[in-house]
């Protein structure tokens, strides 16, 4: 219980700062007075103890709300700096992210700076993790950006963009991060030799999220009705990992040591081979420590999990809460786990039911984040996500597949990633018309006060599909239902 309501607090005093220790401080106050013995106020003063000093460190550790920005000089022309993320190939250009170490102004002298580029370059030569680079190019300040994308590009700690017309490799990187890079490569080509065009680059999308080669059209397509977030690595692809590794070992009822080692290692791969962004951390985190729960004998508590491996993340790098790939993944994680059914559904339609349900929470849980940068609201985002959610699953499974095979048989692997390709163009198909712009509507300006009610709308909803949630509403309705017979008598 301390976990669970002392990691909250220490993520919202994180997230909002000292503004909010004044209403934690009322709420634990409050919920000391109501003890109504000396044993229960004793209890209730340790523990509300705790959660504050929590709050405070939250507080003092986390990062502003608006990250700083570091002005880079418009007339830089050329930089040097480390390459921080693996390349994403686009056709005959190749972008990543660039740790800046110096910057060459249009005077022709190195100056030592600082600041984080999304920088488009040629193809060759490829670049990997960790490498030292100079380049050569213009710098674009994020003011001439548009709006969605500037406030994107800031919360993803990217200072300015940067097109490079030349590469030139210093020094390289480590072997195991280059050797991990060129891994997601050779799965990225192998699925899409076998299954050409944008079916291609959309299973490589679900495998590594690599689905910047996707035509702007079909970009927009997925945008609009809901479904950008099957190409981009979260929590998700470990949870579809953890079921295809649970149903094909049985890990759901064993608990062999070797099996289980095996399973956390699978997990951990996979996330160094999708770069370790912050939602496959924290997602493999969770995997791990139930992993170990499953081991022992004990039944995983995912909801103060998540909230635990959230808090641990920021203690390590407070920077993480700023990012919106950290934020989506996590506020979607939590809202599933707490409506998550108690027991697993029997009949199809409970199935369906339960299908509904989640995409439903996940979709209330993400809004007050997403609105902000979309500036529209997708009128099929939720029947997109129920129809097209399954099928989606199970490319994963034989994507996934296709590109672990074709590492060893490329042959062989192309040959799955082809029979794949073929629903990849029925669900791509499908997309373009869930995705046509009639299916949103423009929202204008939506300010801080709206978005906080709307989230904290969604919370009060996420919370009533809960158990606590509906075994609460159940026992108001017995309560306050008025009988046929107790009608007759009035």
């Amino acid at each position: 219980m301390l976990g669970l309501v002392g990691g909250a607090a220490f993520l919202l005093a994180a997230s909002f700062g000292t503004r909010v220790l004044p209403g934690l401080g009322l709420l634990v106050l409050s919920w000391i007075l109501r003890s109504r013995t000396l044993n229960q106020s004793r209890y209730r003063l340790a523990f509300g103890a705790a959660i504050l000093v929590l709050a405070l460190i939250g507080a003092a550790l986390g990062p502003e709300r608006e990250p700083e920005s570091v002005v880079l000089p418009p007339d830089a022309r050329a930089v040097r700096g480390e390459v921080r993320s693996g390349v994403e190939r686009v056709g005959s250009r190749q972008r990543f992210l660039l740790d800046v170490h110096e910057l060459q102004g249009s005077d022709w002298q190195w100056r030592e700076s600082r600041g984080l580029l999304r920088v488009s370059a040629p193809r060759l030569p490829e670049v990997r993790a960790g490498d030292s680079v100079r380049l050569a190019g213009r710098l674009s300040p994020l003011a001439v950006q548009p709006s969605g994308y500037r406030l994107y590009l800031r919360q993803q700690g990217i200072d300015a963009t940067f097109g490079a017309r030349t590469v030139i490799p210093v020094q390289s990187g480590h072997p195991v991060e280059r050797f991990f890079d060129g891994t997601r490569f050779r799965i990225d080509e192998v699925l899409r030799i076998g299954a050409p065009g944008d079916a291609g680059v959309f299973l490589a999308g679900l495998v590594t999220g690599d689905d910047d080669s996707l035509s702007s059209k079909r970009k927009e397509a997925f945008r609009v009705a809901g479904l950008a977030h099957v190409t981009a690595i979260s929590g998700s692809n470990i949870a579809l990992l953890i079921a295809i590794l649970a149903g094909g070992t049985g890990l759901h009822r064993q608990r062999r040591s070797w099996r289980l080692g095996a399973a956390v290692l699978a997990i951990w791969i996979y996330a160094l081979v999708v770069q370790l962004e912050p939602p496959v951390v924290r997602a493999a985190l969770v995997a791990t420590l139930a992993l170990v729960g499953v081991r022992s004998g004990r039944r995983p508590d995912y909801v103060t999990l998540t909230v635990l491996t959230a808090v641990f993340m920021v203690l390590v790098q407070p920077a993480y809460l700023l990012g919106l790939s950290f934020q989506l993944s996590f506020v979607s994680a939590l809202a599933l786990v707490i409506s998550a059914p108690r027991t697993a559904a029997q009949s199809t339609a409970m199935r369906v039911l339960q299908s509904l349900l989640s995409v439903t929470v996940a979709h209330l849980a993400t809004l007050p984040l997403l609105l902000p940068l979309q500036e529209r609201l997708s009128l099929t985002a939720l029947p997109a996500n129920v129809l097209l959610g399954p099928v989606v699953a199970a490319l994963f499974a034989v994507a996934l597949l296709a590109g672990v095979v074709g590492l060893i048989w490329p042959p062989v692997g192309e040959s799955l990633a082809a029979t794949a390709g073929v629903f990849a163009e029925m669900v791509l198909r499908a997309v373009d018309v869930l995705g046509m712009p009639a299916a949103a509507l423009p929202l204008w300006g939506l300010s801080m006060l709206t978005l906080v009610w709307l989230g904290l709308v969604s919370m009060i909803v996420i919370w009533g599909f809960s158990g606590e949630g509906t075994t609460l509403a159940r026992r108001w309705w017995s309560e306050h239902r008025i009988s046929p017979s107790m009608t007759a008598r009035r």
